[in-house]
């Protein structure tokens, strides 16, 4: 399985990388919307992993331009944020989940087990 992960502090990156290649999924990284979108174009994917606060347009117009795409809006969504849970209801971000930073592989793993990433 695919998944795009869209996230611009390398530290981060490389760790969600290296875990969900243990795992034995495949990742493409981006660090930025704009490569998020061309990566999109390019591949299908099984989630997309996205942080908000990225440089240039933030991860929020990323996800909703996911769910509002027909090709695109049967892909889960999940927001990688340090985002307070308080601050998420100021925002209509049309994400399937979060995943709150800083975040356990467990946390991550249930992630992925919801939505039939990985089943164990």
């Amino acid at each position: 399985m695919k998944i795009l992960l869209i996230e611009d502090e390398p530290f981060m990156q490389d760790a969600v990388t290296s875990v969900l290649e243990h795992k034995g999924l495949e990742v493409i990284q981006a660090s930025n919307v704009q490569e998020a979108v061309k990566l999109l174009d390019q591949h299908q994917y099984s989630m997309v992993l996205t942080d908000i606060y990225l440089p240039g347009p933030e991860g929020i117009g990323l996800v909703r331009f996911i769910k509002q795409n027909p090709a695109m809006r049967n892909v889960p969504v999940v927001v990688v944020s340090g985002m307070e849970e308080r601050d998420r209801k100021n925002y209509d971000i049309p994400a399937d989940d979060w995943l709150c930073k800083p975040f356990t592989l467990d946390q991550l793993s249930k992630i992925l087990k919801k939505f039939s990433i990985m089943t164990v």
